[in-house]
């Protein structure tokens, strides 16, 4: 069962896209910088997963109660510990993000705060959701 925090949505708070011969096999895979300051354990999560293999997050696609223009990804992690978290994009801006997302099969997190770009730390720790 997901708690109050789980809940409310992580902000994405930047987007960039990546190539690594490892995961992917160089294809260009987007990136999203989420909001972690309220949300020290998806920082965590994150941070675990970057040494596990793909596979271990349910990736759901949906929509919030009156989120209109919006559609939400849905991620719960299980391994190394249950966490869930809500990432919202906003169709009109973000459409193209999503496309790629969906296109690519795949995509990037990593933990941050307002004002972080990938191009600022590109060896910090993210997950690969797949």
């Amino acid at each position: 069962m997901q708690t109050a925090e789980e809940a409310q949505v992580a902000p994405i708070v930047g987007d960039a896209a990546i190539a690594r011969v490892e995961i992917g096999h160089g294809r260009l895979i987007p990136l999203i910088i989420i909001d972690t300051t309220k949300r020290p354990d998806l920082a965590e999560v994150i941070t675990a997963q970057a040494h596990l293999p793909p596979g271990d997050v349910i990736i759901q696609w949906g929509s919030l109660a009156k989120r209109y223009g919006r559609i939400a990804l849905i991620l719960t992690f299980q391994r190394p510990t249950e966490r869930s978290a809500v990432i919202e994009f906003d169709v009109a801006t973000q459409g193209n993000l999503v496309e790629h997302i969906l296109q690519s099969n795949a995509l990037y997190i990593q933990g941050g705060k307002v004002g972080d770009r990938l191009k600022h730390d590109l060896n910090r720790p993210n997950t690969n959701g797949r």
